[in-house]
């Protein structure tokens, strides 16, 4: 290999680490937005137990009542 080929291999190695670094990069963003909404989904999800569970005695004591 000539110290063209080596320097050359070099470039080529730097340019896929950069690019894998950026890919990485975008991936933790991602990763952390898809985190974010899940927590968002599972409080949301809660709320909507809390809710039908609610609703569901409400019934109940209506029922009971008529």
């Amino acid at each position: 290999m000539t110290a063209k080929e080596y320097y050359k291999h070099l470039d080529d190695t730097t340019e896929t680490i950069r690019l894998f670094r950026k890919q990485l990069q975008v991936d933790i963003h991602q990763r952390r937005e898809l985190e974010n909404e899940n927590k968002i989904l599972r409080h949301e999800n809660a709320q909507n137990r809390e809710l039908i569970s609610w609703l569901s005695q409400c019934m109940s004591i209506d029922g009971n009542l008529q």
